[in-house]
């Protein structure tokens, strides 16, 4: 239960991270917390781009 409220408030796939969870336990989380900061760094890089005039 714990990754998939996780998933849900950081806009993963719940269904993914609820069976991660269930399979490996705590083991799961280093994958959780890698996948949630390669997406925001990527929403990060999409929004911030650079116009040079």
């Amino acid at each position: 239960m714990f990754f998939y409220f996780q998933a849900t408030f950081s806009g993963l796939g719940r269904k993914r991270w609820a069976l991660a969870g269930l399979m490996f336990g705590p083991l799961a989380w280093p994958m959780f917390t890698m996948k949630k900061r390669v997406q925001s760094a990527r929403f990060i890089s999409i929004q911030s781009v650079l116009f040079n005039a």
